[in-house]
């Protein structure tokens, strides 16, 4: 089935929609990298809190 450059056309378009329906998209695609790179951002800075508490607490078992 060979598609035609006005059935890609009328698909983008969305029927008249396609402002509503790309944004949508966008936004979606956006808030998801951004989530995402927030929870990364997080999960290393818990990892370095916990890696310095670990350190420490050597630290004082070494020198009582």
């Amino acid at each position: 089935a060979k598609m035609s450059l006005a059935s890609v056309s009328e698909f983008l378009l969305m029927g008249g929609y396609a402002a509503y329906v790309w944004s949508a998209y966008g936004l979606t695609i956006t808030l998801m990298i951004v989530m995402s790179l927030l929870a990364l951002f997080k999960s290393s800075r818990t990892w370095k809190k916990l890696k310095f508490t670990q350190d420490l607490k050597t630290k004082k078992e070494i020198e009582p």
